[in-house]
């Protein structure tokens, strides 16, 4: 266990839950305390971090990094760092990845941080990122997982030559009229589409990851339940959702109101 190096500090100097592992990609969140610092080392997969709350300064034997506001990071395969973490320590989602997985995906340098809400149109705060991969079912959190892996890196963007618009119509429609059974890694692989290149061409041309797109679909359709006169749990089942707490959650993600709450809104509209 590292060991938090000067200044007041809790008994726990740091804790690591995995949310999601796959056979070339893993997921998790880890708490680091404050001023903890790590020696200089390397990770064998490219790493994308997410800071979601606290602060850190990142060191690479050429450079370094202040962050104490929501930012993510990039970290290549066998790139050297060390890091000091800040008076109010660090909560930081980290996501490593095969190689092989990403090979011709991005350019991107081998050391990079940028703010949060510069690079996403809707920028994520760190609690509901957060809670969306915790109260997802695993195939969700896979999806989300590469959407948040295929987002740009502060680089400027090429026309779609390598895939079609009418192939992302077809996409756009598959999700939408029946999100509950589209497995966004199957449909990459029958069209032989690397599964990053999905994610990132369909955000470009509809504005939102498909995950994120299939999500609000599979609200919606709940919602059009409901308002044929569904009670919320039958409205559940009929879309898709494992049950009625799925299905509460998130739409009080999407809108910031529980099934209840926008059923009694249309009901005293009359």
């Amino acid at each position: 266990m590292l060991v938090a190096s000067q200044g007041w500090h809790s008994m726990i100097s740091s804790r690591h839950m995995v949310l999601y592992t796959g056979p070339d990609i893993r997921a998790a969140v880890t708490y680091y305390a404050p001023h903890l610092k790590t020696p200089a080392h390397v990770h064998e997969k490219h790493q994308f971090s997410f800071l979601l709350a606290g602060g850190l300064i990142e060191e690479t034997p050429r450079e370094s990094d202040i962050r104490c506001i929501p930012s993510r990071g990039i970290k290549s395969a066998g790139q050297i760092h060390s890091n000091h973490y800040g008076p109010n320590g660090a909560l930081i989602l980290s996501i490593n990845v095969t190689p092989d997985q990403i090979v011709d995906l991005f350019s991107f340098p081998r050391w990079h941080w940028e703010p949060i809400a510069s690079s996403f149109q809707d920028p994520i705060s760190g609690g509901p990122l957060l809670r969306q991969l915790c109260k997802s079912s695993e195939r969700e959190k896979r999806d989300i997982i590469w959407d948040l892996i295929a987002l740009q890196f502060n680089t400027a963007e090429g026309p779609l030559d390598e895939l079609s618009p009418r192939w992302l119509d077809q996409l756009e429609e598959q999700l939408s009229e029946a999100p509950e059974a589209a497995d966004l890694g199957q449909i990459a692989k029958t069209h032989g589409i690397h599964r990053g290149h999905l994610s990132r061409a369909f955000k470009r041309r509809f504005g939102l990851p498909p995950s994120q797109y299939r999500s609000y679909c599979q609200v919606m359709r709940g919602i059009v339940h409901m308002m044929d006169g569904q009670r919320p749990v039958h409205a559940a089942h009929a879309a898709g959702f494992a049950d009625q707490s799925h299905f509460s959650r998130m739409v009080d993600r999407h809108l910031g109101l529980t099934p209840g709450h926008l059923g009694a809104l249309f009901s005293a509209a009359g």
